[in-house]
C-alpha cells in the first residue's frame, strides 16, 4: 500500500525533479494513448477488410451456383462478378492502408520504448530522495525520544528477564554444564522493534510515494537494457532476432519484450 505525495508537499530541493519527471511522465502516456488508438483503428480496418473479403468470397458462390442454372441470367450473373471484384478491390484496398499504418505502429513502439528507459530508475530517486528528507524532518522533533526509551527499556527488562529465568531453569537441569556468557544485544533490538509494530498496525507499512512510472500498455515493448533498446532502433521498432556470427537463430533477442 502507498500514500501519493504531491510536488507542493515536497521540499524545494526536490520540486525540480519531480516536476521534470511528471512532465516526462505525461509524454510517456500521450504516447501510449496514441499507441492504442493507432493500433484500435488498424484492427478495425483489418476486422472490415477479413469481412469483404467473404462477402466477396460469398458473391463469387452465388454467380458460380447462378451460372449453373438451365436458364442462367447473364446480366445479372455480371452484376454478381462486378460486385465480388469490387468487394476483392475494396478489401484489398483496406489491406494496403493497414500495411502502412503498421508502420506508425512501429514508430510509436520506439518512441515509447525509448521514453519508458530514460525514466527507468528516476522514480527511485526521487522516493528515496523524499524518503530521507521525511525521516531527517521526523528526527528533527525530539519530543518523542523520552517515551521511546522508557519502552525501549521496559521492553529490554522483559527480555532479558525471561531470557534469565530460562537459563535458570538449564542450569538447574545441568549444574554440571559449563555455558559461555550470551550477548544479547541484538535479541533486544528486535524484541524492541517488535513491540513497537505491534502498536503501529496494519497502515505502518505504507510508503509515501512521490513518483511512480505507469505500468506498459498491451503490445508495448519495453527495453531493459540500453544495447537493446539500440537492437530495436536499429530494427526500426521491431524485435529483432538474435542471429550468430555463423547465421544460428536464437530466437528474440534479450532484454526487449513485448506486453501481452
Amino acid at each position: 500500500m502507498s500514500i501519493k505525495v504531491e510536488i507542493e508537499q515536497l521540499p524545494e530541493s526536490l520540486r525540480p525533479m519531480a516536476k521534470k519527471f511528471q512532465a516526462e511522465v505525461q509524454e510517456y502516456q500521450d504516447a501510449q494513448r496514441q499507441f492504442l488508438e493507432a493500433v484500435a483503428e488498424t484492427n478495425r480496418l483489418k476486422t472490415a477488410a477479413d469481412a469483404l473479403e467473404v462477402e466477396a468470397e460469398q458473391a463469387n458462390q452465388q454467380w458460380k451456383a447462378m451460372a449453373m442454372e438451365p436458364r442462367a441470367d447473364q446480366r445479372k450473373i455480371n452484376g454478381v462478378i462486378e460486385r465480388s471484384v469490387k468487394l476483392k478491390e475494396d478489401a484489398a484496398a483496406l489491406r494496403r492502408t493497414v500495411e502502412v499504418r503498421e508502420q506508425l505502429h512501429d514508430q510509436l513502439t520506439l518512441k515509447m520504448a525509448k521514453a519508458r528507459f530514460d525514466l527507468l530508475g528516476t522514480d527511485h530517486t526521487i522516493n528515496m530522495a523524499f524518503s530521507e528528507w521525511r525521516l531527517q524532518q521526523c528526527l528533527a522533533d525530539e519530543s518523542w525520544i523520552p517515551q521511546v526509551k522508557q519502552i525501549f527499556s521496559a521492553s529490554r527488562a522483559v527480555f532479558l528477564g525471561e531470557r534469565n529465568s530460562f537459563n535458570g531453569f538449564e542450569h538447574a537441569a545441568s549444574p554440571l554444564t559449563i555455558r559461555p556468557a550470551q550477548d544479547y544485544s541484538d535479541q533486544v533490538m528486535l524484541n524492541f522493534a517488535k513491540v513497537l509494530l505491534s502498536k503501529l498496525g496494519s497502515g505502518a507499512g505504507a510508503a509515501e510515494i512521490v513518483a511512480q512510472l505507469p505500468g506498459p500498455v498491451s503490445g508495448e515493448v519495453v527495453a531493459s537494457s540500453l544495447v537493446a533498446l539500440r537492437k530495436l532502433v536499429e530494427n526500426g521498432g521491431k524485435i529483432p532476432n538474435d542471429i550468430a556470427a555463423d547465421g544460428g537463430n536464437f530466437g528474440p533477442i534479450k532484454g526487449l519484450k513485448k506486453t501481452a
